[in-house]
């Protein structure tokens, strides 16, 4: 490639980049004058419910809701003072007990409605099934019979499936453990707002893996809620929400914390079309190559349709224990672990023989948790110990359960072995690729063609000499 046809294409790039970046917006009006303050309210909110509630490191509350909280208050002539309280039951419970005047954003309900006011709605906000890209087969809530579906503590999600007694719910305590359960595939969807988890996914840098798919299952309106001895104090409330909703300050909160859907002309997508345009000169000049990635390609998607069915076709294995006696045990769990049988399972002494020696601490405390009423991890991997002394990897889902009229644990076990084994498989090929893809683009940027190829194929046969010399 000549330096100038480069030149040429550089330009391009540059213009494409142009092209992708947001106008400026008009100067924004001043904003609205502040009321002196007439009257101090406690506003009570959960700790960590991002993007509407979280601390910073100082401490804080931070988030939308606090944000577009002090703005209402600062035109309505209030002071506000926040009580920070563990989570949503922790709010109910203060507001129950006289302990705050308002939650800043709160879902509108019938059964709220009945014990406090609301204000005119603060914000609308759709309710929709939300998969990983390129899922199939689920468009609608009758599709998730038999799935895994994620739904976020205290949200509106475990309402919405329960007349579907045939969803399997995985419950998050927050919007970030929900995402990271559907990105690592051990739920098929997730039921939640896409604006909160596009935003968290943005952030993340991984929103291109995402996608929400069919109609909204629901639309929820949020507003000020407000105790209902307090009729004065929802009056001003009200006039300086509808006086501030819709305004350039509320979008310029809103884009703050939810962010800007990106253009169509992003940076990814530039650099997408400036890679296709090299790609057909490279299979111009080498085909062969070429043929040699697509191989390496079909291996990797080998090893992922293997991983897949290893996930899908598990059969899992039970265990019930007290105290880490076993009570009951199922042919998959003794299979799992080497037994001959289930009354071999019972004869033991104790479930934590099945437990590699430095995990059986975290066990037992996450046991005792569960059984205290604490907070403990429902679903965990941990190393087990097979009846030979095989070390093996399990993904256990752990809950309590009344057994012969007393709390018991019962344990849901999958073997992940293989699958651990396959991640390291695949790790190693793709950073392969990238191994690849990064030669091939250093010598590009040298402007000389034939550069790139003699670097790709000296780089290429010492780096995966001995695998691509089988193909």
């Amino acid at each position: 490639m000549s330096s100038r046809a480069f030149g040429i294409l550089i330009f391009v790039a540059q213009t494409l980049s142009a092209l992708a970046m947001p106008v400026a917006l008009a100067e924004d009006k001043p904003p609205a004058a502040s009321k002196p303050i007439t009257r101090e309210v406690i506003a009570v909110v959960p700790r960590s419910w991002p993007p509407q509630y979280d601390l910073d490191e100082n401490g804080n509350p931070v988030g939308f809701a606090i944000d577009v909280m002090n703005e209402i208050a600062r035109r309505a002539g209030i002071g506000v003072t926040y009580r920070v309280v563990e989570n949503f039951a922790a709010v109910e419970q203060a507001m129950k007990d006289g302990h705050g005047d308002i939650i800043p954003n709160s879902g509108i309900t019938p059964e709220r409605s009945e014990r406090h006011f609301f204000t005119a709605p603060v914000q609308t906000t759709a309710i929709s099934i939300i998969v990983r890209v390129k899922t199939t087969g689920i468009g609608n809530l009758s599709d998730l019979a038999g799935r895994h579906v994620g739904i976020v503590e205290s949200s509106v999600g475990e309402k919405i499936i329960k007349p579907y007694g045939n969803i399997l719910p995985t419950v998050s305590k927050d919007a970030v453990s929900a995402l990271f359960e559907l990105l690592s595939g051990h739920v098929d969807a997730l039921i939640h707002a896409p604006s909160v988890i596009s935003a968290l996914a943005r952030k993340a840098g991984v929103e291109d893996r995402i996608e929400a798919v069919g109609k909204p299952v629901m639309e929820i309106k949020r507003a000020i809620r407000v105790r209902k001895d307090r009729p004065e104090l929802l009056a001003a409330l009200d006039d300086a929400v509808k006086d501030f909703v819709g305004t350039p300050d509320y979008q310029r909160i809103y884009v703050k914390w939810y962010g800007k859907s990106a253009p169509f002309w992003s940076e990814r997508r530039i650099a997408w079309a400036a890679g296709g345009a090299f790609a057909t000169l490279l299979l111009v000049f080498a085909w062969w190559r070429y043929r040699l990635i697509v191989r390496v390609n079909r291996r990797i998607a080998a090893s992922e349709e293997k991983f897949r069915d290893l996930i899908e076709g598990a059969v899992p294995g039970v265990l019930i224990h007290r105290d880490h006696r076993p009570l009951f045990a199922n042919r998959s769990y003794a299979r799992i672990f080497g037994y001959d049988s289930p009354e071999e399972v019972l004869r033991q002494e104790s479930a934590l023989d099945h437990v590699a020696p430095h995990e059986r601490e975290r066990l037992k405390g996450y046991s005792a948790a569960r059984l205290r009423g604490d907070k403990a991890p429902a679903v965990y991997e941990f190393q087990g110990v097979r009846k030979d002394g095989t070390p093996i990897w399990l993904e256990n889902r752990a809950r309590v359960v009344d057994w012969e009229g007393a709390p018991a644990i019962q344990r849901t076990v999958v073997d992940i072995t293989e699958r651990k084994q396959l991640e390291d498989q695949l790790l190693i090929s793709t950073r392969q690729q990238a191994v690849v893809a990064e030669l091939g683009q250093f010598a590009l940027m040298e402007g000389d063609m034939a550069v790139f190829l003699n670097t790709a194929v000296v780089l290429v046969t010492k780096i995966l000499g001995a695998d691509f010399g089988k193909i």
